[in-house]
C-alpha cells in the first residue's frame, strides 16, 4: 500500500519504492540523512535496530511451537480409535482453533529473519556502488583503516571477522544436537564458509558494516535465550485444553528398586519395544509463581498417598528433608523411596519445589530424579530438557551440570529413544560406553540395536 501511494505520487517515487530492496535502499538514506550520522554508524545501527524489531518474532516461537506440538499431541490422541488420518487431521485443525495457534504461521515464523537479511544485504551492497549518488560521501564515510566504503577492505580484517562470527553461530546452533547427519551439516557449512573467504574479501567494507553487527547481534541472542531472561524467555503458555492424565507405566520387574540406578535404567531400555509409540502425555505444565515450601508440597502430596503417608520407611525420610530441606542426600533417598512404590506423581510433586529449592549448582541429582519420575509416566518430551544441554524447564541441565553422569546419559537415551530420535539415542549410548568401559559392550549392542530400527 505504501508503494503504490508513493508511485502515485511521483515518478522519483517509482524509482525509490519499485521493489523491497529499493526501499530498503531508501531507508538506509533517509536514516543518514535525518540522523547525521557517518555512514558507517548508519549502517551499523540500522543492523542492529532491524533487529532489535524481530525479537517479538523469536520471543513467540517456542511458545508458539509448543502450543502446536500439544495440539498434535491432543489429536492424536483424541482420533487413535478412528484409526483414520482425516479423523487426525480434523482433530488437528480444531485443536489449532481452541489454542488460537496458526501451524503456517507457526512453521514460517523461523523463516522471517532469512528475506529480510538477504533483501537488507542486497540493498547496502547496491548503496555502495560506486556509480549511486551516495558514492562520493561513501568514498569518506568509513572510519579507522577502511575510510572508503565502497572499496574493498585492504587489510581483510572485516571479511575475517565475518567468517570468524559465521563459524561460531554455526557452533552454537548445532551444539545441542549429537546427531552424526548435523554434524556433518555443521562441518560442510564452516568448510563451505572458509573456502569462499577469498572470493567475498572483495566484497566493499560497508556491506561488512551491515553484515558484522548482524552476526553479533544473532551469536548473542542465541547464547541468551538458554538462560531464563524475562525478555528473550517468557514462561510458556499454558494451553487452553486440559492436558491429558499421564499413564504410569509399570516396572520392568518384579523386583525391588535395585540401589544401583544403572542396572534399572538398564532393565528398563531392555524391556521396550522396538518400535516404541510417542508419548500420549502433555508436557507437565508448570506455574512460573515462587516454589511453594517444601513442607507445603509434601502436604499438598498427601491426598494421593504421598511423602505424609507416615510408615516405618517413610517417617525417618521425611523427617530427614524437613530438617535440611537443601540436603540433596535426603530428597534423592525420598524420591527413590517413592519411585520404587511406582507413585511417580507424588515424586514429581516433592521433587519440583526441591529443584528450585537447591542451589543451581547442586542440584544435578534431583534433575536426574524428576526427569526419572517424569520418564516413567510416559513424559519423555518434559524428561529430556532436564538431561540434556538444550534448556526447557530448567535454566541448567543435568549434564550440563555434570557431564559424566551416565546414569543421566542412559535416561535421555530412553528419552531419545521413546520420542523417535533414533540417531541421537544411539549416540548418547556410544558416549556412555566411553565413560563407563565396564559396560561398553552392554551400551555397544543396544547401540546397535537402535540403530538397526533407524533404517528400518
Amino acid at each position: 500500500m505504501l508503494a503504490r501511494l508513493c508511485l502515485r505520487a511521483s515518478p522519483r517515487g517509482a524509482r525509490r519504492f519499485s521493489s523491497p530492496v529499493a526501499c530498503a535502499e531508501h531507508a538506509l538514506s533517509l536514516v543518514h540523512t535525518h540522523t547525521g550520522l557517518p555512514w558507517w554508524a548508519t549502517l551499523a545501527a540500522s543492523s542492529l535496530a532491524l533487529r532489535l524489531l524481530l525479537v517479538p518474532s523469536v520471543i513467540a516461537q517456542p511458545r508458539l511451537a509448543a502450543l502446536l506440538a500439544a495440539a498434535a499431541r491432543h489429536a492424536a490422541t483424541g482420533s487413535s480409535r478412528a484409526g483414520r488420518a482425516a479423523a487426525v487431521a480434523r482433530a488437528f485443525v480444531a485443536e489449532c482453533r481452541k489454542a488460537h495457534v496458526s501451524p503456517v504461521a507457526t512453521l514460517a515464523m523461523p523463516l522471517i529473519p532469512l528475506p529480510v537479511l538477504l533483501t537488507s544485504l542486497i540493498a547496502v551492497r547496491r548503496l555502495v556502488d560506486e556509480e549511486k549518488p551516495h558514492a562520493a560521501e561513501l568514498k569518506s564515510g568509513g572510519i579507522a583503516w577502511f575510510k572508503d566504503l565502497t572499496a574493498p577492505d585492504c587489510y581483510a580484517v572485516l571479511p575475517i571477522a565475518s567468517l570468524g562470527l559465521l563459524i561460531a553461530n554455526l557452533q552454537q546452533s548445532f551444539a545441542g544436537s549429537q546427531s552424526a547427519v548435523m554434524q556433518t551439516l555443521r562441518n560442510f557449512l564452516q568448510a563451505t564458509g572458509t573456502i569462499m573467504l577469498p572470493f567475498y574479501a572483495q566484497l566493499p567494507a560497508g556491506l561488512f558494516l551491515y553484515w558484522v553487527p548482524n552476526s553479533l547481534f544473532s551469536m548473542l541472542q542465541e547464547r541468551h535465550s538458554t538462560f531464563p531472561l524475562p525478555l528473550l524467555c517468557p514462561p510458556p503458555l499454558r494451553p487452553p485444553f486440559p492436558p491429558a492424565v499421564p499413564q504410569t507405566p509399570p516396572l520392568p520387574s518384579p523386583l525391588p528398586f535395585p540401589a544401583s540406578q544403572m542396572l534399572f535404567l538398564r532393565r528398563a531400555m531392555a524391556s521396550r519395544p522396538l518400535r516404541p509409540a510417542p508419548p500420549r502425555a502433555s508436557p507437565l505444565i508448570l506455574s512460573t509463581a515462587p516454589p511453594a515450601p517444601l513442607g507445603a508440597a509434601r502436604a499438598a502430596a498427601a491426598g494421593g498417598g504421598g511423602v505424609t503417608a507416615v510408615d516405618e520407611e517413610l517417617r525417618p525420610l521425611a523427617e530427614a528433608v524437613e530438617k535440611a530441606p537443601l540436603d540433596v542426600t535426603a530428597h534423592v533417598q525420598l524420591s527413590k523411596l517413592l519411585l520404587r512404590r511406582k507413585q511417580t506423581q507424588q515424586a514429581v510433586a516433592h521433587l519440583w519445589p526441591a529443584v528450585q529449592a537447591v542451589p543451581r549448582e547442586h542440584s544435578g541429582p534431583l534433575r536426574f530424579q524428576l526427569a526419572l519420575a517424569l520418564a516413567l509416566q510416559g513424559q519423555h518430551d518434559t524428561a529430556k530438557p532436564l538431561l540434556s544441554q538444550e534448556g526447557g524447564l530448567s535454566a541448567l541441565a543435568v549434564l550440563e551440570l555434570e557431564p559424566t553422569f551416565t546414569e543421566a546419559w542412559i535416561c535421555l537415551s530412553n528419552c531419545q529413544q521413546a520420542l523417535g530420535e533414533l540417531d541421537d539415542a544411539a549416540a548418547s549410548l556410544a558416549h556412555v560406553a566411553t565413560l563407563r568401559p565396564e559396560i561398553a559392550e552392554w551400551c555397544n549392542q543396544e547401540a546397535d540395536k537402535i540403530r538397526l530400527q533407524a533404517k528400518k
